[in-house]
């Protein structure tokens, strides 16, 4: 029998071709990243305001909150939530900005669905466009108290002042004191919602790092390379990032646990980090010990033993 008479033989040949050349072209769907709260290079456990959580997604609130947190929170099903718990008198405001999102929607069907459970009364879920957040659709939603998926369809107005203006999917709990968790966040062009997108961690941590990275946070880890300079306290060094950044990030340091480290010597507490000249992909800094050395050979920037010390690269929108 030849390939063509076989082919022809194949009843579902056609439909399967539609199907694959859909899938094909769909390409990544989700707008949001991280909207299985999959990543979170921060940690796992805030308190505080105005702060992120789970990576791309930002806490913040009306007024400095009593007791204000989010979690993370492993299902059963081994799905991950964003346990978000408001027991302030301020309206919580949980949230994630996509970048050049009014321009892929402008004009567009787009369709937001998640699931979402808690105590609290209702939500209001807001879409927005551009960099002052104005407001394409405010809408409000009750919460059950047992895990449920919801969407809601919104047509996004065009929009045509900025090539790099911004997208904004918000989820404002109206009513105080309140838990609410929320998982597997979709944001899609078209008026139905489909499938939650799921894909790898180590897909979705590369996607993140092109807007925040934590370097360090392990013993003994290097994270930069450099030499003393001159008869000095400090060490001038180099640091590569896990993977290329939006922009030039900002640089903290976090956890007070960085050495300056000739690995046989000396391990010198890094006090300070000036004189910070960064690009997309490295940096070049001065790391001030307090401790003079008159010597100029190669050392490390490290996490230093017993400690989790890191640097903080944000280039968040």
């Amino acid at each position: 029998m030849t390939k063509a008479r076989e082919n022809s033989d194949y009843t579902g040949l056609a439909a399967d071709i539609v199907a694959g050349d859909t899938a094909a072209r769909a390409g990544r769907k989700n707008l949001i990243l991280n909207g299985g709260f999959d990543v979170w290079q921060r940690g796992t456990s805030f308190s505080g305001y105005n702060f992120y959580t789970s990576d791309r997604w930002k806490c913040s609130v009306g007024a400095v909150p009593t007791t204000f947190t989010v979690d993370k929170e492993v299902q059963t099903d081994g799905t991950v939530a964003a346990l978000v718990v408001n027991n302030s008198t301020s309206i919580c405001d949980y949230h994630q900005r996509i970048e050049r999102g009014a321009n892929i929607t402008s004009g567009k069907s787009i369709t937001a669905s998640f699931d979402i459970w808690g105590d609290a009364t209702d939500l209001i879920l807001k879409i927005g466009t551009g960099t002052s957040d104005n407001n394409v659709t405010t809408q409000t939603i009750s919460v059950p108290t047992t895990r449920t998926r919801q969407s809601v369809n919104v047509t996004v107005p065009t929009y045509t002042s900025s090539i790099d203006s911004m997208l904004r999917l918000s989820f404002s709990f109206n009513n105080k004191n309140c838990t609410v968790r929320i998982a597997n966040v979709q944001l899609e062009l078209g008026s139905v919602a489909t499938d939650f997108e799921h894909r790898s961690y180590g897909e979705i941590l590369a996607d993140c790092q092109r807007y925040y990275q934590k370097l360090g946070g392990t013993a003994y880890q290097a994270i930069g390379f450099g030499k003393i300079y001159a008869a000095g306290q400090m060490a001038m060094a180099y640091v590569g990032f896990n993977a290329p950044m939006r922009t030039s990030p900002s640089v903290t340091e976090g956890g007070n646990g960085l050495v300056v480290s000739d690995r046989v010597a000396y391990d010198d507490t890094v006090t300070s980090i000036t004189g910070v000249a960064a690009g997309t992909t490295s940096l070049y800094a001065q790391f001030n010990t307090g401790t003079t050395r008159s010597d100029r050979h190669p050392v490390i920037i490290a996490c230093k033993n017993g400690t989790s010390g890191w640097l903080n690269l944000d280039a968040e929108l």
